[in-house]
């Protein structure tokens, strides 16, 4: 898959996240690629995403392996919005298993 979009309830309200990644890689010199895009519509500090963006990719995007590749490029960025009105604080677990 190279999209998702899971959403979950908080308090009565609809929290969404949605991500697209796409990679590339070369045959020689073994060098690989992959840029990837999170979006939510979330309230939360810089800070609070930067946490939340470091486990989730801790987690899944670091441990990636395409073909033995080695890459110098990587990026995985997280945005938010915050027109669901809801403070991340107030659904952090939900919201780091939707990351992953």
């Amino acid at each position: 898959e190279k999209t998702v979009s899971k959403q979950f309830r908080v308090n009565g309200k609809t929290v969404a996240i949605s991500g697209i990644a796409k990679g590339s890689g070369m045959i020689r010199p073994n060098m690989a690629t992959m840029l990837s895009f999170i979006f939510t519509d979330v309230k939360a500090t810089q800070s609070e995403l930067q946490d939340c963006l470091t486990t989730a990719t801790n987690q899944s995007f670091n441990r990636i392996t395409v073909d033995g590749d080695t890459s110098t490029n990587d990026a995985c960025s997280l945005s938010a919005t915050g027109a669901s009105k809801v403070e991340l604080s107030e659904c952090t677990h939900e919201f780091q298993q939707s990351a992953q």
